[in-house]
């Protein structure tokens, strides 16, 4: 289930509040349109700057703009429609924005009515945590991406003459290759590929990685690598070599059918200079997939919320590009701590807690290799041995 059909699940089980985690406001507002075209709703949005309007008629209902006038408009409306409210996160400390949420909670249990609020942040109030529901709107998918080169195209060529040498596979490539972008963003990048010359061919694909490797790596604590050194070129290590071999067929679409597993990933430990980072990008060369770096030690950030933030965040662009290879850096910089020391008032454990549910937890396929210079600085439940 994609993340468009579980809103509109959320909806349809009268759920009050759904707090939408997302970056992306206009793929937002598109989703809900259709939800609400789809359930006979009609969709209102709101703004600080703009205040309520309905979605098909755009003219602002007066007064609204304040947060707690349009709350009161809401709840006297009484009307079984979808709220969008952008950005209200920030009001989510008011204890009157928080009572009159609760009491318009109580009417749309009955009337069917729900808000969707939409923020980059996540921010739930103690008090909502019962009626309220959190839900992240994944980055977009190949086939979401495919129809937004498309859409670039046809505005292109409304304005000027230019050449489109792509087939339906090499469509496919450039698609993948754009995943873990935001759709503003990577329309962006199709329009740069074509407007440097006029032309969108299998030839742009290295500037839609090389524009696409920038943007990742200025908004998140990632790094994107291409690598070319194959597996031949790792002295020894036979048995995991072996190992390596015998899984990488469970990545295929063929197994994916069969319903095989996929492997989790390794942990390399090891001295300096040993091979770990070498083997990291050997395997994913080895297995045909792009190489995610996630330098551990830059995880942590000196703001309350920052680090959980910077993971999360990263974990979120690595299941959006899958399937692909997670290269964690010296694990132990990031996720190592002392059971008996509370000095980061429990931040290391938190940001560890977090990685390891989703290490177990994940679906998409994304094979993990971590490294690190010193196992004894790592937490006993990193190390333990799985069957995979």
């Amino acid at each position: 289930m994609d993340t468009a059909q579980e809103l509109e699940l959320l909806i349809r089980s009268k759920y009050p509040i759904i707090y939408l985690e997302t970056w992306e406001e206009e793929r937002a507002e598109k989703l809900l349109k259709i939800i609400a075209q789809k359930l006979g709703k009609y969709l209102f949005i709101w703004t600080s700057t703009k205040g309520l309007f309905r979605s098909d008629i755009q003219e602002p209902i007066y007064n609204t703009n304040h947060p707690l006038n349009v709350l009161s408009h809401i709840y006297s409306a009484d009307i079984a429609a979808l709220y969008l409210l952008k950005d209200f996160h920030q009001h989510l400390d008011d204890p009157v924005v928080i009572r009159k949420l609760k009491d318009i909670s109580g009417l749309f249990e009955k009337n069917d009515g729900c808000i969707i609020i939409s923020t980059p942040e996540v921010k739930i109030p103690t008090e909502l945590t019962r009626t309220m529901v959190h839900l992240e709107l994944m980055l977009a998918s190949r086939d979401e991406l495919k129809e937004v080169i498309v859409e670039a195209i046809k505005e292109l060529r409304n304005e000027a003459n230019i050449y489109i040498g792509l087939s339906l596979d090499g469509l496919n490539q450039m698609a993948e290759r754009l995943k873990g972008l935001t759709l503003s963003e990577a329309k962006r990048t199709i329009y740069q590929a074509i407007l440097q010359d006029n032309r969108l061919t299998m030839e742009d694909l290295h500037r839609v990685v090389e524009a696409k490797k920038e943007i990742i790596e200025k908004s998140s604590i990632l790094e994107i690598y291409y690598c070319q050194d194959s597996l031949s070129l790792v002295g020894g290590m036979d048995t995991l070599k072996s190992w390596l071999s015998k899984r990488k067929k469970a990545l295929s679409e063929k197994a994916k059918k069969f319903g095989l597993e996929p492997p989790k990933g390794i942990l390399i430990i090891g001295v300096q200079g040993c091979g770990k980072s070498l083997m990291a990008k050997a395997v994913a060369r080895d297995w045909n997939l792009p190489l995610l770096k996630l330098d551990a030690g830059k995880i942590y950030d000196k703001y309350i919320g920052e680090s959980e933030k910077n993971l999360r965040q990263a974990l979120s662009i690595t299941e959006s590009m899958a399937p692909v290879v997670l290269w964690v850096d010296e694990i132990e910089k990031g996720f190592s701590y002392s059971q008996f020391s509370e000095a980061d008032s429990g931040l290391s454990k938190r940001v560890f807690a977090t990685f390891l549910t989703w290490l177990k937890e994940k679906k998409r396929m994304v094979f993990v290799v971590a490294t690190s210079n010193d196992i004894f600085s790592l937490p006993p439940e990193l190390i333990r041995k799985r069957k995979i």
